[in-house]
Parts: C-alpha cells; sequence; structure tokens
C-alpha cells in the first residue's frame, strides 16, 4: 500500500484533543504563560505602567511549577487580599495579579477538556450552574447591542475566567468537606496581613472615621470594599474548626480564634454601617434556617420590595427623597452624626445612592428588554441624571456604578437579566437551609454554614453596592456558590449509601 500522509505522520487527521494529549502540559503552559506575559508587557508598557512588572514576573515564575490547577487556585486566592486594580489603555482596567492567573486557569481547564484529563464534573449539573450559565449566555446576546462594545466585551471575558477559576476550579479541587480548609488556609494570610496592615495605619491616625480611606491603601479602593472582605470571611473563620477539620491542637486553636478576633477588629473598625448590618443579618439568616423559616422570609422581603418599589414610581413619590444639595453632608471624624445621617437622609454618600437610582431608573425606561450593555452603567448614566437629586460627591472619581446590583443588572442587561440574577439569589439564599437539615454530618453542616452565611453578607451589601464585579469579592461570592453545589452532591451520595 502506497503511504499516505496520514501514516507517516499519525497525528495528522486525529481530533484535537487527541493530538493535544501527545503534548507535554508543562509546555503548553510555558508556550500560553509566555503568550499572556508579552502581551500583558506590551500593553503597560505603552502606558509605562512599570510598577506592575513585579505581578508580571510572578505570573513567569509561577508558569515554571505550575502545572495543575490546584496550584494556580490556591495561589489565585492567596494573592486576592493583596491583588490592586489598573487602569489600562482604553478604558478598561485589570486587576493585578489575579486576572492573569484566573485567565491561567481558563486556559489550563479547556486544555484539559480537550484532552480528556478532567476528572468526573457531574456534580455541576446542577440548577445554580444551569443558572450561571444562562447568565453568561443572555449577557454575551446583550453585548452585541451594547453601547460600549470593548467595556462588554472585556466584562464577559471577565465572567468566563471567574466562573472557570472559582467554579469549575475550586469544583475540581474541593473534591470532600474536608478540602475546604485548602481554600480558607490559602486566602487567610494575606487578609491577616491587610487587616493588621489597615489597622496599624489607622491607629497611627487616631483611629478616626476619615482616616479609613487612607489607612486600607493601597489594598482596597475604599473603606466598604475593605470591610465587606472582611466580614465575607468572618463565617468561614467561626465554623473555622470544622472546615479544618477539627485537626487543630490546643495551640492552634487559639491562634484560630486569635486570627477570628482580628477578623472581627477589622469589620468594627471598617466604620461601614451596611457591614455591621449585614453581619446581623446573617445572624438572623441562621435563626430562621435553624426553623425551616427562610423561604417565607424571602417572600415576605420580596412583596416588601415590590410594594416600597410600586409606591415610588407612583405619583412621583420619589421626590420626596430628593437632597438638600447645600445640607447633604459627609460627617468627617464625627461617627456619631455619621450614623445620625443616615437616619436623617443627610449623608451624602446615602443622597448619591438615590441620584443614580433615579438615573438608572431612565435608563431602564429606555432599553428595558436588553438594557446598555453588560458593564455599560458608568459611561452612559450621567446622560439620565436628574439634577434635582446630585450632591456634591456626584463628581465619582471612583467610576463606581448603581451602588445596588439588581437596579445594575437590569439597567445593563434589561428585565431578563434581573430576573435570572434574582433567580440565582433565591437559590443561593433557600439551598443552604435544605441542605443543612439533609445531613447530621457536622463537617458537611459547617461548609454549608460557611458558604451561606457569606453569601448572606454579600448579597446584602448587592442592594447598596455593585460589589460581586471586586475580584476579592466575587470570588468568595462564586466560591460561596460552588461549595453549596458541591455539598449538595455530597449530602446525595451520603444519603444514597445508606
Amino acid at each position: 500500500m502506497k503511504p499516505t500522509l496520514r501514516t507517516r505522520l499519525p497525528l495528522v487527521g486525529q481530533p484535537l484533543g487527541h493530538w493535544l494529549s501527545r503534548l507535554p502540559t508543562e509546555a503548553l503552559l510555558l508556550g500560553f504563560g509566555a503568550v499572556v506575559v508579552g502581551g500583558l508587557g506590551l500593553m503597560l508598557a505603552k502606558d509605562s505602567v512599570v510598577f506592575v512588572l513585579p505581578a508580571v514576573a510572578l505570573l513567569g515564575v509561577g508558569l515554571l511549577f505550575l502545572a495543575d490547577v490546584r496550584p494556580v487556585l490556591l495561589l489565585l486566592i492567596a494573592v486576592l487580599p493583596l491583588s490592586d486594580n489598573f487602569e489600562l489603555p482604553g478604558g478598561v482596567s485589570i486587576d493585578l495579579p489575579s486576572e492573569p492567573l484566573m485567565l491561567l486557569l481558563l486556559a489550563l481547564i479547556l486544555l484539559k477538556a480537550l484532552r480528556g484529563q478532567l476528572p468526573d464534573t457531574r456534580w455541576l449539573r446542577h440548577p445554580i450552574t444551569y443558572v450561571l450559565l444562562a447568565q453568561l449566555a443572555w449577557a454575551t446576546w446583550t453585548t452585541l447591542f451594547s453601547v460600549e462594545l470593548v467595556h462588554s466585551v472585556k466584562y464577559l471575558l471577565s465572567k468566563a475566567w471567574y466562573l472557570a477559576s472559582f467554579v469549575i476550579a475550586v469544583g475540581l479541587v474541593v473534591r470532600r468537606p474536608a478540602d475546604v480548609r485548602l481554600l480558607v488556609w490559602a486566602f487567610l494570610p494575606g487578609l491577616l496581613f491587610t487587616i493588621g496592615w489597615a489597622t496599624a495605619r489607622h491607629l497611627s491616625k487616631g483611629l478616626t472615621l476619615g482616616a479609613v480611606g487612607w489607612a486600607i491603601q493601597p489594598f482596597y479602593l475604599n473603606h466598604v470594599i475593605y470591610a465587606i472582605v472582611v466580614a465575607q470571611f468572618l463565617p468561614y473563620a467561626l465554623l473555622g474548626s470544622a472546615l479544618t477539620n477539627r485537626g487543630l491542637t490546643g495551640w492552634g486553636r487559639a491562634g484560630w480564634w486569635a486570627a477570628t478576633g482580628v477578623i472581627f477588629i477589622g469589620i468594627v473598625l471598617a466604620y461601614t454601617r451596611a457591614t455591621w448590618l449585614a453581619v446581623v443579618v446573617a445572624a438572623g439568616y441562621y435563626a430562621v434556617l435553624r426553623v425551616r423559616l427562610v423561604r417565607p422570609a424571602l417572600l415576605l422581603t420580596a412583596v416588601a420590595v415590590i410594594a416600597g418599589t410600586t409606591w415610588l414610581v407612583s405619583g412621583q413619590h420619589f421626590l420626596r427623597f430628593k437632597p438638600d444639595y447645600e445640607h447633604t453632608v459627609w460627617n468627617g471624624n464625627d461617627l456619631g452624626k455619621h450614623l445620625a445621617s443616615t437616619v436623617e437622609l443627610s449623608d451624602a454618600s446615602e443622597m448619591e445612592r438615590v441620584y443614580r437610582w433615579v438615573a438608572a431608573a431612565r435608563m431602564i425606561v429606555h432599553r428595558p428588554w436588553l438594557g446598555t450593555g453588560p458593564s455599560t452603567f458608568y459611561p452612559e448614566y450621567k446622560k439620565f441624571t436628574d439634577k434635582r437629586f446630585r450632591t456634591y460627591v456626584s463628581d465619582n472619581p471612583e467610576k463606581s456604578t448603581a451602588h445596588n446590583y439588581f437596579i445594575l443588572q437590569l439597567a445593563e442587561q434589561g428585565i431578563p437579566g434581573l430576573l435570572l440574577f434574582t433567580g440565582l439569589v433565591w437559590w443561593a439564599l433557600v439551598l443552604p437551609q435544605t441542605l443543612y437539615h439533609r445531613t447530621r454530618d457536622p463537617n458537611l453542616r459547617a461548609v454549608v454554614l460557611a458558604a451561606g452565611l457569606s453569601l448572606v453578607i454579600i448579597i446584602c451589601h448587592l442592594a447598596l453596592n455593585e460589589v460581586v464585579e471586586v475580584d476579592k469579592i466575587g470570588a468568595f461570592f462564586f466560591i460561596g456558590l460552588t461549595l453549596l453545589i458541591r455539598a449538595d452532591s455530597w449530602i446525595r451520595e451520603a444519603n444514597d449509601r445508606t
């Protein structure tokens, strides 16, 4: 028989996955790393942002030994508290070093899928996963009609590597309840370092309210993000002995409780009212969960929100909340007045939220079904503002958005986007109750409670902020969802064996 190209080169005509399986993983990772590092270096060089080169160097060194999902994921979680956001040419930004590591994880997972090396992923067949995929699909569709295509495409890319890193990768690494300790131990040192850093700097200024924003630099954009990052980890700290498989010695337990105390101090000294309230709500959620009343509580909350919103928009009742520009204040170092102004509706940050919500409402009326496109609120909202609601902080140097993630979804991705996200939140809040009462295993219950209570704290903040887009917070939002998915599969398997 006459030799052919296929017989001379056996890989010709074979599926891509078969061809890739013949290449060493290390070589493929190094090649991918060279592309990422080279491209990022050129992009940064054009803007002369040379001080981020250490982060790029970290990625380059990491590629020399990171040949599996677990070390990449743990490195990513370890650097999250230290990650910072940088502006890039074209009006987009990147979190360094976290987002390049997320991109690496995305590529690594795709590579393993093509090579048929992913372990059993049946645990991904879950309603939460389907909602996440539906969200990604809808965001892709709305991007086609986006008013700012570059911003929307960056959003899609970010969403893809967030899902790859904190859903798929976390699910692959956390194969049993005891594995949750890997995530906890990876994140804790960096978190304690930033709390210590912020507290020491804050002490040098007398622990005043006005000094918080300065004390947390350069690791956090503002004191709200700092407070949420610390608070979202509190449930994992409180349940730490169970999450670490009860393997701590006497000194180890003392050290763990000392770390938990540091976290409490960080929450208190962040001086963030929403976070204090969220911790109280999480405690209430736990009480409601224990007596199986989460669904009625959520339904009552939904009815109250719908009724309140209907009242506000009918008859222009929202005009009653129009701020007095001259008397809307920031109370500087006076914490007492800061709290009082919240009740009196004279605090600048609270009234600025009303300003953004009115603009968002006008955007929603303009494009109710598709929205303006993912990640387009900031460049668009000032076209829709009402000057009667303007405050003296409306210049918005931080480039923040709607100060409510539900409203943000509605403005950027229309009514379907809001419904999908609301469905996701419903599952995230209802599932912990179901799982908690389906098992008696203390380790499984610890995982469910830690993930569920952390999600409650994050979701509470979503009524006043858009923090899911922050890497330090969005990571734990998706980690919490993944742990619930995993816990569901563990409990089903345990019940099937009995």
